[in-house]
């Protein structure tokens, strides 16, 4: 079996995990987990705001475990409660950032389909036990029906459930201070995910 039907690819040197449409045909989602898993999207409403109050910051030291962040999903979503990367990874991550070369890798590597599931290269500062990955859109108006499709497929692939998931996306453009992303040349979606190592 090749490696890209797996969901297994190298890139970069690093064989790592790459979920794409085609790794996730033979999973049918039910009408039911796509129902929540749209809930648990950060909502088209909210993407459409041009500006927010200044958000709370998760700290490590308050949230030690990926169940304490869970308690706060809801305020994630929608952008209250944001993340941000440590001193060191977020100055390496300004001291190599070219945003042009950035855009011709995510292009490389999301190729011709509609989304690439991914690590994040540039992870949060997270508790232990939350595996970080963002979901790349090759389309920017990509219907939502289309997006809670596949991170519902990813969910029946991992074998996880729906309170083993943080999903949480940021408006292209806003300029909030914490709620602005770093990268906003293509649209993306945060995807955190309960570690199997456990909680």
């Amino acid at each position: 079996m090749p490696e890209r039907a797996c969901g297994f690819e190298s890139h970069g040197g690093h064989h790592q995990m790459y979920l794409r449409p085609a790794n996730l045909s033979l999973y049918a989602p039910p009408p039911e987990l796509l129902k929540v898993v749209d809930e648990l999207l950060t909502s088209t409403e909210v993407l459409q705001q041009n500006e927010f109050e200044l958000p709370k910051v998760i700290h490590p030291n308050s949230y030690r475990s990926f169940n304490s962040l869970l308690l706060h999903r809801d305020e994630i979503r929608d952008l209250k409660l944001v993340p941000v990367k440590d001193d060191v990874l977020h100055a390496s991550y300004n001291a190599i950032r070219d945003d042009r070369k950035l855009v011709d890798d995510l292009l490389a590597l999301i190729r011709g389909d509609e989304f690439v599931l991914a690590p994040n290269k540039y992870p949060y500062h997270l508790p232990p036990g939350v595996e970080q990955y963002i979901l790349w859109l090759r389309t920017p108006l990509a219907p939502r029906i289309e997006l809670v499709t596949f991170i519902t497929q990813a969910m029946l692939f991992f074998q996880i459930e729906h309170d083993d998931i943080i999903l949480f996306e940021r408006p292209i453009g806003v300029k909030s201070k914490l709620v602005k992303g770093t990268f906003s040349a293509i649209r993306h979606v945060h995807v955190w995910i309960r570690s199997w190592i456990g909680d």
